[in-house]
């Protein structure tokens, strides 16, 4: 499955829905919010294709008109349907359509919302036929899924989808984020709602909590409100910039804390017992760029932070994927592109091959310092015994 960030360079980090007003819309109307949207920083347009069965513009052969007048306008077209479950008796048709858009466009949104609350069995037959299509697969759906059964959902998802669109349409919805990586998603693309409509909201600072917390793409519901208000639209999408997204985990980010405890100034690993402070720890907390950052790529730490024998300030510690050096100066080493103290180890120095290398190293010098020593006494002995001889 893609990463993240190449799941965002597909379908666009600026995402904005359109409604259920679109059902009559002409090829006009589309280039119109085409327009609006390039505008306003939108990559991709969310088109609504299907109510459960129920195609809409005709079928396929005019939603590919559809593409054609949004694209002419140099924006993209991301297709979503409304899906009941299996509440008409009719998941297997539904699936059907999801199957042909994405087949047709590479992308496809489900938005599945109360018929699919607790249907855990549902979940894993429609992952069961999703796995086998060839492309990007994303759900659009509640935001707080402790509330709404879906934790078990999610889990039985999660092999055939790409990314969740949480609907994050109150300060209190998008408090719930964790929850979706506790239950196994790679990936989230939260929404905002641009109203008051579901109670306190500030779509603003949840857009800049979202890209804060490293996810890459953000989705605004829906374009009649975003045609109203433009500036609060320009706002969000500020608030939410383009690009790779780099993280900083920290012991709420999820699962991190399933590893780490807070210790003083320093977080200690539950699994190793090892400490994790100062400069390291904050290189461990951002190195990567993704998702778990330290976490994925330097796995979890293997030492303590150690000195480095006859290198006075300058210490490392080794982790299940690397070393990290300590060396404010850079004496050991000056890895081009590097920025603070903090670098990984160059492998054939010896430090980098094994945390007791140095240590060893040290102990080394001093056998063969004490061997020398041990030698000149030796030698020492036999010459006083000369002089006793030659002089009796």
């Amino acid at each position: 499955m893609s990463s993240c960030n190449e799941i965002a360079a597909l379908v666009g980090s600026h995402l904005l829905f359109l409604g259920v007003e679109t059902a009559t819309w002409n090829n006009t109307q589309f280039m119109q919010a085409a327009d609006f949207a390039r505008s306003h920083n939108v990559d991709s347009l969310l088109v609504k294709v299907a109510d459960g069965t129920n195609l809409w513009y005709g079928g396929m052969s005019g939603f590919k008109s559809i593409v054609s007048a949004i694209h002419s306008r140099g924006v993209g077209c991301i297709p979503y349907t409304y899906s009941y479950c299996n509440k008409f008796g009719a998941l297997d048709t539904e699936i059907g359509i999801l199957l042909a858009f994405m087949q047709e466009c590479g992308v496809v949104v489900m938005d599945a919302e109360q018929e699919w609350n607790g249907q855990v069995s549902a979940a894993q037959h429609l992952c069961s036929r999703m796995r086998s299509a060839q492309g990007t697969f994303l759900v659009s759906t509640w935001a707080d899924p402790s509330l709404q059964n879906w934790q078990g959902v999610i889990k039985a998802l999660n092999p055939c989808v790409s990314a969740y669109m949480p609907q994050q349409y109150t300060n209190y919805l998008a408090s719930f984020w964790p929850q979706f990586a506790a239950a196994g998603a790679a990936c989230l693309q939260p929404t905002v709602d641009m109203t008051q409509d579901f109670g306190p909201n500030d779509p603003v600072s949840i857009a800049k909590a979202a890209h804060d917390q490293g996810h890459t793409a953000i989705s605004v519901w829906h374009y009649e409100t975003a045609a109203a208000n433009p500036s609060l639209l320009n706002a969000i999408y500020a608030a939410f910039p383009k690009g790779v997204q780099a993280m900083t985990i920290d012991l709420t980010t999820p699962r991190v804390g399933n590893y780490f405890e807070s210790s003083g100034n320093s977080w200690r690993c539950k699994k190793t017992g090892f400490l994790v402070g100062q400069d390291i720890l904050a290189f461990y907390r951002k190195f990567g760029g993704d998702a778990l950052c330290g976490l994925t790529y330097l796995g979890l730490p293997t030492s303590a932070a150690t000195a480095v024998t006859g290198k006075a300030g300058i210490v490392y510690q080794r982790f299940e994927r690397g070393v990290l050096i300590d060396d404010p100066s850079r004496l050991i080493d000056n890895p081009p592109g590097s920025t603070g103290s903090i670098y990984l180890a160059h492998i054939d120095a010896g430090i980098g091959e094994n945390p007791r290398i140095a240590h060893l190293q040290g102990q080394i010098a001093a056998l063969q310092q004490s061997a020398l020593a041990q030698e000149l006494q030796k030698e020492q002995g036999k010459l006083a015994q000369i002089k006793q001889i030659a002089s009796t």
